[in-house]
């Protein structure tokens, strides 16, 4: 498809492209990074907008903390199966602008909320934005990379998505203290700063042809005056849950984040009230730990164009292997007590543990992105990675109240005391059911791959001659 001598395929394949579709590329992963920053905004000023709307401190918790993280999660749940169709069905420019439009409109109104429920209305409205760029993400990543370069693709994705979680936070616990901008000032920044970018996109931006990174149908494509027509029916729907490769996947995303979503949500007041240190220095241990995914994510995506140069299985045997090392360091990080505090040295080997634990785990995720997209059609991307996503989503929120509930039982069962450590040390276990998940596509994902090639061949046999459309 190209004549590009770089060693990077995922380089190479951006090169390859119209640079407006390029740059177009970059501005929508700083879309996706703005979209989930807001996810964390509120973060680090919780206390603040409760107090701003006369609650106690147990309400605070209880109304925005909880029933607004609820209502978000339930928005984009719904969004994310709604615009994952509608991105294989419509032009996906504009379904993008119209959900990040929403997002950042929902954070601008927020401030000027006066109950606490409107502002639970207005932060839950943002949830749109995630059903919308998720899906369209990854369909116009299956149209922009070739099957050589979607794991890096995917990790690179992957870390956007870190980066945006990360930068909500930072940017709740720069702008948004009392002596600064205030919590409303901070929603105010970032949605503008959204805003503006959904704007220069909207001017600016175009999305490559469906199926242009197809092999089979670049050359037809690239004449510029033949179209990929096909678009998801529903009966392409059953098509989509009945393929084994995207079952086993939906299956994994659920439990890789039932264990990620109680650990990120407990681990901090866990370290604080029970392990020695100040809510601060947790907050900061939990970072160290987690920024391992980023890496994770990078060296994810390396070796799983590199290893599938030399055999498509060789990505999934180091899927299935390599984490397991993942979820025993990360066993043994929540097994030694922070003795010292949170003082240097005692500390380095805790966090190094944990730290290359979640490394090692987050290694199959750019892997698993990759294939989604090689054992799907063009015009079924969208669907399966809302699909796939929800499915995070639900395990997400289920293991943040279930783990606690299983925690108390198998500690009764093993005759040990249940402490919050027992029960991330369980967390940790868990991991090995979506990574040994992987033995299933040692047997399914060639064989999905394939069937996947070989309809795109077919109907690059019969593409028609038509203007092009982009969408």
């Amino acid at each position: 498809m190209n004549n590009n001598k770089t060693k990077s395929p995922f380089i190479s394949d951006l090169r390859d492209l119209d640079p407006r579709v390029h740059i177009t590329f970059w501005l929508v992963t700083l879309i996706m990074v703005l979209l989930l920053s807001q996810q964390n905004l509120d973060s680090p000023n919780l206390t603040q907008i409760g107090k701003s709307f006369g609650l106690d401190p147990g309400n605070i918790r209880l109304f925005i903390g909880g029933k607004a993280y609820l209502g978000t999660t339930i928005v984009s749940s719904i969004a994310l199966i709604i615009f994952g169709y509608l991105t294989d069905k419509v032009n996906r420019k504009t379904l993008l602008v119209i959900s990040a439009a929403i997002s950042g409109a929902a954070y601008l109104v927020a401030p000027f909320a006066v109950t606490v429920d409107q502002y639970i209305i207005m932060r839950s409205a943002a949830g749109v934005g995630i059903g919308g760029i998720v899906p369209v993400m990854f369909s116009i990543t299956g149209d922009i990379f070739t099957e050589r370069s979607r794991a890096a693709a995917s990790g690179v994705i992957m870390v956007i998505i870190n980066m945006g979680i990360g930068f909500g936070f930072v940017l709740g616990s720069v702008a948004g203290p009392e002596n600064m901008l205030g919590w409303r000032g901070s929603f105010f920044l970032q949605s503008i700063l959204l805003l503006c970018v959904v704007a220069l996109f909207l001017a600016y931006g175009r999305f490559p042809l469906r199926g242009h990174a197809e092999k089979s149908l670049h050359d037809r494509l690239a004449e510029g005056k033949r179209e990929y027509k096909e678009r998801i029916k529903l009966s392409d729907v059953k098509n989509i849950l009945t393929n084994p490769t995207n079952l086993v996947f939906i299956f994994a995303s659920f439990f890789a984040t039932f264990s990620g979503g109680f650990v990120q949500r407990f681990m901090v007041d866990a370290y604080a009230t029970h392990g020695g240190i100040s809510e601060m220095a947790a907050a900061l241990f939990l970072m160290l730990v987690l920024s391992g995914t980023i890496i994770g994510d990078m060296l994810g995506g390396f070796f799983g164009d590199f290893l599938r140069k030399k055999n498509r299985v060789y990505p999934i045997y180091f899927a299935l292997t390599v984490p397991v090392a993942g979820t025993f360091l990360l066993f043994l990080f929540f097994s030694l007590p922070l003795t010292g505090g949170f003082a240097f040295p005692q500390v380095l080997l805790p966090v190094l543990i944990g730290f290359t634990g979640a490394a090692l785990i987050e290694v199959h995720i750019p892997i698993q992105k990759a294939m989604m997209l090689n054992v799907n059609v063009p015009e079924n991307r969208g669907t399966i990675s809302a699909i796939i996503q929800t499915s995070a989503q639900m395990g997400f929120g289920a293991g943040a109240y279930l783990i606690s509930l299983m925690g108390v039982r198998v500690a009764a069962l093993l005759n040990r005391e249940h402490t919050p450590f027992f029960d991330f040390q369980f967390a940790a276990l868990l991991w090995l059911i979506p990574i040994l998940s992987w033995a299933f596509i040692i047997f399914t994902g060639r064989r999905d791959e394939d069937r996947a090639a070989a309809l795109i061949g077919e109907r690059a046999k019969k593409l028609e001659g038509n203007d092009s459309d982009q969408t």
